[in-house]
């Protein structure tokens, strides 16, 4: 694709947006303009960046919060946090999302969990990176995408039930965050978990 952006008066198509990649720093608002219960309602969407050092950030942000999508890489499972080469990413993510769910200031606010990057993971296991390698309590299970998956998944899951209010709303999802198309069914499952938090404090259901 090189010669096709460096070619003179290139300009990016939708699928060149989509895989394009701009880190989070800080807190990024965006206000989207939905149809619900309120007409003209607005949406406030606040993307939070991730690393170690951005996470005092957050905390003014978890008032009156409706939803909180948490996007973890899969794919990370053999990579360390560049702040601090020590570290796991994918363990990094797994303590936060523990930390996330048992937060007082979050008890009320539904869950969406992304277990993103999923087509990374998969190139990486049929490459013959070992997944029991980086994480050892997956043990000698098969190294193919769905096994690993399901194993997320459950580990996810546990740690929800282990340390979160069990009454909230509470959805997992597989992405991949350059498939439009897979992507665009997940958005809109989320809309649809947000149009329903609508009608609850509204009264309708």
């Amino acid at each position: 694709e090189v010669d096709r952006i460096a070619a003179p008066g290139y300009v990016p198509t939708p699928d060149d947006v989509l895989k394009a990649r701009i880190q989070t720093m800080g807190v990024e608002e965006h206000i989207l303009q939905l149809e619900t219960v309120k007409k003209g309602q607005q949406w406030a969407i606040y993307d939070v960046g991730g690393s170690r050092s951005q996470r005092v950030a957050w905390a003014p942000f978890f008032d009156d919060v409706n939803l909180l999508i948490f996007i973890a890489p899969v794919s990370a499972f053999n990579q360390t946090l560049a702040e601090d080469h020590k570290v796991n990413r994918l363990w990094d993510s797994i303590f936060l999302w523990k930390t996330i769910c048992s937060n007082k200031l979050l008890a009320d606010v539904d869950f969406v969990l992304l277990l993103n990057k999923m087509d990374i993971l998969e190139a990486k296991l049929a490459s013959g990176v070992q997944f029991g390698t980086f994480v050892t309590s997956y043990k000698d299970k098969p190294n193919d995408v769905e096994h690993v998956m399901a194993y997320l998944k459950g580990k996810f899951s546990i740690i929800y039930k282990q340390h979160s209010k069990r009454d909230r709303s509470f959805h997992i999802h597989f992405t991949c965050a350059t498939d439009a198309q897979a992507t665009s069914i997940v958005l809109a499952r989320i809309k649809e978990a947000i149009y329903k938090k609508a009608f609850e404090e509204a009264d309708f259901l």
